[in-house]
């Protein structure tokens, strides 16, 4: 048998009120959590405005290997340092050094 995956959800909230695709998110997870007990889950994001309201909007899977890390952090250096100087910033720090099999982000 394979070994389980460890699997990021990156989980971006950058609008006031759910969209479209918040919605295929919270479906996706919830779909996850139910069918598949054997792979590890992380539910990951950061932001910075309105961090409370935000992580509270988080889906939560309240089921052995799904886990949540919402960090405090803003998005424009995590694009600077990690997206555009290509400094691992997401892993190393706001993952504490997780090394994910697959990130998923859309």
């Amino acid at each position: 048998m394979a070994k389980p995956l460890t699997v990021i959800l990156e989980v971006g909230l950058n609008a006031d009120a759910p969209r479209g695709i918040d919605y295929y998110i919270a479906n996706m997870i919830e779909a996850l959590s139910e069918v598949d007990a054997v792979n590890r889950y992380v539910i990951f994001s950061y932001f910075f405005k309105d961090y409370a309201r935000k992580r509270d909007r988080l889906p939560r899977p309240q089921k052995p290997n799904f886990e949540f890390i919402a960090r405090r952090f803003p998005e424009r250096f995590v694009r600077l340092i990690d997206r555009q100087w290509r400094l691992p910033l997401i892993q190393d720090v706001l993952l504490g050094g997780r090394r994910p099999d697959v990130y998923h982000v859309l």
